[in-house]
């Protein structure tokens, strides 16, 4: 049986979010958000929307080590934090307060990092929670509506 994930829906963004790879996705772990600078594999059957805002541009120069490319990733992160938080929230509210799911290709195992990892750590420093998935299913808790009479 699949664990569930419970989040609070308490950031300035319209719904939560989670990182995966596209091997372990599935679609009750909430709507599928492409961060690649490649396309989606041609296996994945499942609808996706796309996230121009967090593809590792920067990162693909093969001179970087891994520490710098996080560096760089994360300085592109900081310098387009508008651009970043607005295409979130817009991408949210097309998931209509379902959780987003950033996917890349990696899958993490210990000392292995990515960039969708990186892009987690990023919105921890505004304050916003991105755990990783795997085969968890995702269940929102939104706030209880208050008896009407």
């Amino acid at each position: 049986e699949d664990s569930i994930l419970k989040a609070e829906v308490s950031s300035p963004l319209p719904c939560s979010i989670f990182t995966c790879n596209w091997s372990s996705y599935k679609p009750e772990m909430g709507v599928a958000v492409r961060t690649t600078v490649g396309n989606a594999p041609k296996w994945f059957a499942f609808p996706y929307l796309e996230s121009k805002s967090l593809k590792p541009w920067s990162t693909f120069r093969s001179e970087l080590s891994l520490e710098e490319g996080r560096l760089v990733y994360m300085a592109e992160l900081d310098k387009h934090e508008d651009w970043v938080m607005d295409e979130m929230r817009k991408l949210g509210e097309i998931a209509q307060g379902q959780p987003l799911v950033l996917l890349c290709f990696e899958k993490l195992v210990t000392g292995i990092e990515c960039h969708r990892r990186w892009a987690a750590d990023w919105f921890a420093t505004k304050g916003i929670e991105v755990p990783e998935l795997t085969t968890q299913v995702v269940k929102v808790a939104l706030p209880v509506q208050e008896s009407l009479f």
